[in-house]
């Protein structure tokens, strides 16, 4: 199990806008496991639909960040290939026309084993739902299906899609096959890292009618969980020596806490429970951690269902824990947020454009909780609908866009902070999984 304030980070990159044979998914997949990660601990860096450039730059920062110490997470959905048996993952705009190009232009896998073993933190995971065909297999030689097997370095575990030399489903719906069944799994409590994976494994099994079976390289010693519950004593402190306290209302919170049942129904949950506990023994430090515990699980479901698109049952949950926390300002918050509607045709991607030639277009992504991204950046949106559609664009760099929307929401026109001109286009999803600016 992770030590108690032990960092973790990941890097989260989703490539699906190739200008041949594009992906509909890995935009989403990036999108919801940085979500996900988030809800379980992990400092997150996030690219979108990123360059050759973009992706060294992050994994630069991603070394100097696991430098310090800690879990590293890897986590890749985009096309990936083989080549004479070595992996590649094929950055956005890369310039492929012959076989020999491929380790100038596409990221070695290797390489990215090799930075984060250098990095000489405790435990590393690299998650490649990345067996997607190969889409320059017709002008290749010695290209294979799917990725080519890899060993996992020293403290490192590596979990592909599907197994070697065979290709994995995009998905019909809005994930892939793959990272849909890690969505539902990871922020289970109390499940090892290696049995979320075999339970990820069975999920996706069984939902491709054994078509696709995922695939684990794994060199790991001791144990780790993406949410600590259950048995593994889910918040850190000393272990009680001897027998635990015989008590019925303390069994009852850690059966409903290993059932799931966190805050919900009203009156047989791991919250109720132990605070009955603690009516007893105010102090007991079970009770207080189930409380704690169970409260975060709530709060990762809250996270899972935006990142999802399911702002109803997020705004249900934290109404709950209001109810059971209603000196918590922070859920209180999170209830106006949701409360508010949402502005019309704003949602979504954008491409965005500063008249400077110092600056390219980039991807802008708004959500529905009131944050965005810039090319992974990330920052905060905020509407003022009765000054003509206006919308405030604040970003972690500092630097502020205001914008006012078209009246048809396909274009956003304003400036930045030193008064340069700013533009927004929509990106419009196209029938074959593509996409476009709307010009």
């Amino acid at each position: 199990m992770a030590a108690q304030g032990e960092q973790r980070v990941a890097l989260v990159i989703g490539n699906g806008a190739y200008g041949s044979s594009p992906l509909k998914n890995p935009v989403n997949d990036a999108r919801a496991m940085k979500a996900v990660l988030e809800a379980c601990g992990f400092q997150v860096i996030q690219l979108e639909n990123a360059d050759h450039r973009q992706i060294r730059e992050a994994l630069r920062e991603f070394g100097i960040r696991l430098a310090r110490g800690g879990v590293g997470l890897f986590y890749y959905a985009g096309h990936g290939i083989q080549v004479k048996g070595k992996n590649y993952l094929v950055p956005i705009a890369a310039d492929i026309e012959y076989e020999d190009e491929i380790p100038g232009a596409a990221i070695d896998v290797d390489s990215i084993l090799a930075k984060l073993e250098s990095a000489k933190n405790r435990l590393n995971i690299v998650v490649l739902d990345a067996c997607r065909d190969n889409p320059f297999a017709r002008s290749f030689r010695s290209a294979g299906h799917g990725l080519a097997p890899l060993d996992a370095p020293t403290g490192t575990f590596i979990a592909f899609a599907t197994a070697p030399g065979r290709t994995a489903a995009d998905g019909g719906g809005a994930n892939g096959l793959y990272t849909e069944q890690l969505l539902a799994v990871l922020p289970t409590p109390g499940l090892k890292l290696e049995d979320a994976f075999k339970r990820v494994l069975t999920g996706v099994r069984k939902a491709s009618d054994d078509r696709q079976i995922p695939w684990t390289s794994s060199s790991v010693e001791g144990d780790f969980y993406f949410v600590p519950g259950g048995g593994t004593r889910p918040m850190a402190g000393p272990v009680p020596v001897g027998p635990a306290p015989v008590n019925p209302f303390l069994r009852q919170a850690q059966g409903a806490f290993d059932s799931g049942h966190f805050a919900d129904p009203e009156g047989d949950n791991a919250i109720e429970w132990a605070r009955r506990v603690q009516r007893d023994a105010p102090d007991d430090p079970t009770a207080r951690d189930l409380i704690a515990q169970s409260a975060k699980a709530c709060e990762n479901q809250a996270k899972l269902a935006l990142a999802k698109d399911g702002r109803e049952t997020a705004l249900r949950i934290y109404q709950r824990l209001f109810t059971l926390f209603p000196q918590n300002e922070t859920y209180l918050d999170a209830i106006m947020t949701l409360e508010k509607p949402a502005p019309p045709k704003i949602l979504g991607s954008w491409n965005w454009s500063v008249r400077s030639i110092f600056v390219p277009d980039r991807t802008c992504v708004v959500m529905a909780d009131g944050t965005c991204t810039l090319n992974g950046m990330g920052g905060t949106w905020s509407s003022q609908k009765g000054e003509g559609n206006k919308i405030i664009f604040r970003w972690n760099d500092n630097w502020t866009h205001t914008m006012v929307l078209s009246e048809d929401g396909l274009a956003m026109i304003g400036k930045d902070d030193w008064g340069t001109k700013v533009t927004g286009r929509r990106i419009i999803e196209g029938n074959g999984g593509g996409s476009s600016a709307v010009r």
